[in-house]
């Protein structure tokens, strides 16, 4: 479903920003997650996942975030 749209760019500067982050922790953390949304926009695009064990770990903690909010909000 490549719709043709090459966003290369955008990508290029989002890492970059992520990558400017001034707190180490939070740096890396957030590289991981940008890696992760990256990834998933290319898996609902089907195209190539670049980091498969990322990619996992960031559904994981998107699901067991939501989780989370899910129950703190009483809409489960």
């Amino acid at each position: 479903m490549c719709t043709g749209y090459d966003g290369s760019h955008r990508w290029r500067d989002l890492h970059k920003i992520v990558s400017e982050i001034e707190c180490d922790s939070c740096r890396e953390h957030a590289k991981d997650l940008m890696s992760g949304l990256h990834d998933h926009v290319n898996a609902g695009l089907a195209e190539d996942i670049y980091d498969e064990k990322n990619y996992l770990k960031f559904a994981d903690e998107v699901a067991c975030v939501k989780a989370a909010y899910c129950k703190r909000s009483g809409r489960c």
